[in-house]
């Protein structure tokens, strides 16, 4: 629990030391600043194609991408949470986050303003999925 608190921690701090992201920009995984207009959106194939590197998500019927994750207790689950707040607010794209069960957090992610799955979504996927759980 406390090396999970101290990687919790340290990712906090290092996003905190991030550069702002303008309106027209976003700021992908490897912290690079991408211009908004390149985004595109990925159809059902290409999106189920991309989530096979990312077990645990899947493209449902809403058109979002969905992930599930338990865990030991409710403080390590608020550590997960905190952790993507960072990571989703440091790349202004924010996921659906849904706690239950004391243990248990849904994800629910799509970019809204193109109605559908971006490069955004895969990046903010490949941060989360490299998040210790």
């Amino acid at each position: 629990m406390r090396t999970l608190m101290k990687q919790a921690k340290f990712t906090a701090w290092r996003l905190a030391a991030a550069p702002p992201v303008s309106d027209n920009l976003y700021q992908d995984g490897s912290g690079e600043q991408v211009m908004a207009e390149k985004l595109r959106t990925y159809n059902k194939e290409e999106i189920e194609e991309r989530l096979v590197q990312y077990p645990g998500w899947s493209f449902e019927e809403d058109g979002q991408l969905h992930a599930e994750f338990k865990f030991k207790n409710f403080v390590q689950t608020i550590l997960f949470v905190n952790a993507i707040a960072h990571l989703a607010e440091q790349a202004d794209h924010h996921p659906d986050l849904l706690i239950y069960s004391y243990n248990q957090l849904a994800i629910r992610l799509m970019t809204h303003s193109e109605k559908g799955i971006t490069d955004r979504d895969f990046d903010l996927v490949r941060q989360i999925h490299a998040l210790p759980h």
